[in-house]
């Protein structure tokens, strides 16, 4: 059998235009993982700068004082504690936030916990009762700061290895 000159010429425009696709896809890839790594860094930059946050941090710090599984529900009593229940909430709406671009793709997971690994999983240790408290209350839900405890149980699995 024998392939004629415009057969020929059909069968290598159709295998130029599959390779031309493969690297518009290639390249469409690419661009979308770098234009998460580039946010993941910027929302990093900004983290470090965000004041709420960091204040939020700097009170729960004190509110724990060395207790390794403190429970800080106590402290959402709004009449009682305004400024801690602000803080406790500020920072676990904050790593939900960032847990749930993590967990649906938005964020570059590889940089934040190479970034925040032992943040994270110190805040969850600190916070985890106290989600718990949040959940079993007459306004909680049971999907309250659920990306947040996947987030940790994925990297508790896969714990961020020493590259050193």
């Amino acid at each position: 059998m024998t392939i004629s000159l415009s057969d020929g010429l059909l069968i290598a425009q159709a295998v130029i235009l599959f390779i031309g696709l493969g690297f518009t896809a290639l390249s469409v890839w690419n661009t979308k993982r770098d234009n998460r790594r580039m946010a993941t860094v910027d929302l990093i930059l900004r983290q470090r700068e965000n004041k709420t946050l960091n204040d939020a941090a700097y009170i729960i710090t004190g509110l724990v004082k060395g207790n390794d599984f403190p429970s800080l529900h106590q402290y959402l009593d709004k009449e009682k504690y305004p400024d801690e229940r602000k803080a406790i909430l500020d920072l676990l709406n904050y790593r939900e936030f960032v847990a749930v671009g993590i967990n649906i793709g938005i964020i570059d997971e590889e940089i934040y916990k190479r970034s925040y690994y032992n943040i994270i999983l110190r805040d969850w240790k600190w916070m985890c009762q106290t989600v718990e408290s949040i959940r079993n209350s007459e306004k909680g839900h049971s999907t309250n700061f659920q990306d947040f405890e996947k987030l940790v149980k994925r990297w508790q699995k896969r714990p961020l290895k020493k590259d050193i």
